[in-house]
């Protein structure tokens, strides 16, 4: 059974090695024929459609220049301007119908008509008419009268491309464009006959022309008529296509057809060559069989030589699978299927179990010394278990001093990093101080609080010489973590202590050394000892700074803020304070800030947002990190939303005055009057309203109702005394001096300038 499934492999895998390059090579051959015959019968699509267009363009520029020589010959001429009667002119009408009998020589003109626009005559087949109205195209003089071209190709009425007539209009004189039109000389043409001579080219399909409009101009009787929806499909994929010619797929009404096109410059027209795609790939699809045919010839004669080749490989290996199943004895295969596979098989299973061991191990190993670094900061592991475990962990054990160093990032702004990036860059800071540090000299780092926490063990007696090797490792790590990461930190060191279980007292002497860094700075290494206060001082708060920036804030100066808060913040750690007093002054001038948004009836939810204000505090940061969040985060929100509440409140009350303007200027108002209804001082109002409009209340009024007074004179007959008075003006001569002032003329000539007759 094994023998023949590897058989059968090899089979299959010599029968692939000669079948995928016989299918590329149909594939790719098929490919590069359908192209070249497609790209073929399109360039001669393309031509057989171009010469349709130029025999269609030749005879209609053809009967353009008849006409155009009819209507320039001087009998035509001398008859714009008479009126003509067959009693008196019967010669003159016999020259034009004359004239008028030769252009039906050409092909398919059915009718020719020269009409006297202003003289009222016209000529026909029909013979001479001296009344318009007798004409069937009456209504459509008009039309042909309108239009700005002085020579146009517009079909009839009708929609059908295969019935009516195609209309050459003529506006006569035709040279002169700034002239009257005079006459018309309107020569129909046979749509029928056009198709028949033009658009029956059974190797193009089927042929339409489109004019302009999307209408069918002229068409092949043999598809039927041009539905709207299939013109516009038609119409938005050649402009889509930005080109003048070309041709693109579609589906027309259920079956697959390829479109050729011409975009003529000359009238604007669309040439059109309807063509089924089964036509134009029937010799695509004989290439293909002709291909699938020899591919299936080639791969049934490498098949066999496939299998004859595979009969002959096997030999040798067939002889080793014997050998194996002798030496190994015939395990139980399940679902494997020989013996390759079953060999294979247990000896990765073997290799994977190996390693995955390896990997658990080293993360146990690796999990048990970070927590037990930590639980020994902590303060949790007493000094029995923590001599048990030392040795067996890999830590060193023998020590004169210990001493902690506590690393803290000062801030991710304006570097590549994200808040969500800060596991992984302790992380990363971490594995700089294990390759900085002799493992023999240290203990595992580890990540606690946001914080990479690290115990040197020194071989110095003295505090000062274990102090002075423990701040050269932290300037060493410091940049290598600048020049590596591109962070900025500060580090911590404690006191040395000779004790291992003193070491939590020591992590928490580090952390509040990096407390000070509101006073310092950022980038700082700060020792413990180095930390002096000076409690003696007396600390008083600064109202007066506090009072300069929250005046800054309601003026919603961002400058004056950023001064202000910085004077602040520089007052505050002059005084030598502690860092948690500190952060008690921030807390009240952030409530005195908050105090704002409530003091105009905002809300400082919608204002802040979900901000953690006091997670920030709590948090060791530098001044320049404490500044820039309050400015960013509390104050230049505060202040913008305090400037926008005001101009809001302003423009609602220049609103409010202009509405009670509009709805009450009949009435004595007055400023005074208006600024109690408003529950506000005139003098702010008239200020607010000069801002707002330009214009002062009384200067306001007086246009308004000098706009009314002008609505009134030229709309109703009301005397000027009338809308005097109706205006709030004691008699008509104050008004009367305003008006003729402002307008320059009286109210009496303004009314008898502007009355609509």
């Amino acid at each position: 059974m094994f023998a023949s499934s590897l058989l059968r492999r090899w089979f299959v895998f010599s029968t692939l090695l000669t079948l995928l390059p016989i299918l590329f090579l149909g594939v790719f051959s098929y490919t590069i024929a359908t192209n070249g015959i497609q790209e073929k019968v399109d360039e001669g699509n393309l031509q057989n459609l171009l010469q349709t267009q130029m025999r269609v363009e030749q005879l209609l520029k053809v009967l353009e220049y008849v006409v155009m020589q009819y209507v320039s010959s001087p009998s035509v001429n001398n008859a714009l301007n008479k009126s003509l009667t067959t009693t008196t002119d019967f010669k003159e009408i016999n020259d034009l119908s004359q004239g008028l009998h030769n252009l039906h020589f050409f092909v398919g003109v059915q009718d020719a008509f020269l009409i006297n626009v202003r003289e009222n005559w016209y000529i026909g087949n029909n013979g001479f008419g001296s009344n318009l109205k007798e004409l069937a195209d009456y209504e459509s003089l008009e039309r042909y009268h309108s239009m700005t071209n002085n020579l146009v190709w517009m079909p009839d009425s009708t929609s059908s491309p295969e019935m009516g007539t195609l209309n050459l209009i003529c506006k006569v004189p035709l040279l002169n464009f700034s002239a009257e039109t005079r006459a018309l000389l309107i020569l129909k043409i046979k749509k029928s006959e056009l198709n028949r001579q033009f658009l029956t080219q059974n190797e193009l399909g089927n042929l339409f022309v489109l004019d302009r409009s999307r209408q069918a101009v002229l068409g092949d009787p043999n598809i039927g008529e041009l539905s709207v929806e299939v013109r516009n499909r038609i119409t938005e994929k050649i402009a889509s296509l930005q080109s003048r010619n070309g041709n693109f797929p579609m589906d027309w009404e259920g079956r697959d057809v390829r479109i050729h096109f011409i975009q003529s410059p000359q009238h604007g027209w669309t040439y059109l060559a309807v063509q089924d795609a089964k036509k134009s790939t029937m010799e695509a699809r004989q290439i293909g069989i002709f291909t699938l045919a020899s591919c299936a010839a080639l791969f049934l004669l490498f098949g066999a030589a496939a299998l004859y080749g595979s009969h002959w490989m096997y030999s040798p290996i067939r002889g080793f699978v014997q050998f194996l199943r002798s030496v190994l004895g015939k395990k139980d295969e399940g679902d494997v299927k020989d013996d390759f596979a079953d060999l294979a098989q247990r000896i990765r299973h073997l290799m994977n179990s190996g390693l995955q061991m390896q990997d658990q191990l080293t993360f146990y190993a690796v999990q048990l010394r970070d927590s037990f670094v930590q639980r020994l900061l902590a303060g949790k592991i007493t000094k029995i278990k923590l001599l048990e475990h030392l040795s067996a962990m890999g830590f060193p054990d023998a020590w004169k001093r210990l001493i902690v160093l506590v690393v803290q990032i000062d801030t991710l702004k304006n570097t590549r990093y994200q808040e969500r990036d800060n596991d992984l860059l302790l992380f990363a800071i971490g594995n700089i101080v294990g390759d900085l540090v002799d493992p023999m000299k240290r203990f595992q780092p580890v990540s606690m609080d946001n914080s990479q926490v690290t115990i040197l063990a020194s071989e110095f007696e003295t505090e000062e010489e274990c102090s002075r090797w423990a701040l050269s490792i932290a300037e060493d790590i410091r940049i290598k973590i600048t020049e590596f990461l591109g962070l900025k930190v500060s580090i911590g060191v404690s006191r040395s202590y000779v004790d291992l279980v003193d070491v939590s007292s020591a992590y928490q002497e580090s952390l509040e050394a990096l407390k000070y860094r509101f006073q310092l700075g950022s980038e700082m290494i700060l020792h413990i000892d180095d930390i002096q206060l000076n409690r003696t001082k007396k600390t008083v708060y600064p109202k007066q700074l506090e009072k300069g920036i929250v005046d800054a804030v309601k003026l919603g100066h961002p400058e004056r803020i950023s001064a202000s808060l910085e004077v602040y913040l520089l007052h505050a750690i002059q005084s030598n304070i502690h860092v948690q007093e500190f952060q008690f002054i921030l807390m009240q001038l952030i409530g005195r800030l908050t105090e704002l948004l409530y003091d105009s009836g905002l809300s400082a939810e919608k204002v802040l947002g979900d901000k953690q204000v006091a997670e920030h505090l709590l948090q060791g940061k530098s001044l320049i990190e404490w500044k820039r969040w309050i400015l960013d985060e509390i104050a230049i929100p505060i202040a913008n939303h305090l400037r926008d509440e005001r101009e809001s409140h302003i423009n609602r009350i220049t609103e409010d005055l202009i509405r009670i303007i509009d709805r009450e200027f009949e009435s004595n108002l007055t400023l005074e009057d208006c600024s109690a209804r408003l529950n506000f001082h005139p003098v702010y109002v008239s200020r607010v309203f000069k801002k707002e409009t330009g214009f002062t209340f009384s200067d306001y009024l007086a246009q308004h109702r000098l706009r009314i007074a002008k609505k009134w004179l030229v709309e109703t007959d009301m005397t000027i005394l009338e809308i005097a008075t109706r205006l709030n003006y004691a008699n008509s001569t104050p008004f009367i001096r305003y008006f003729s002032k402002v307008t320059g003329v009286t109210p009496g000539k303004y009314r008898k300038d502007h009355m609509q007759w």
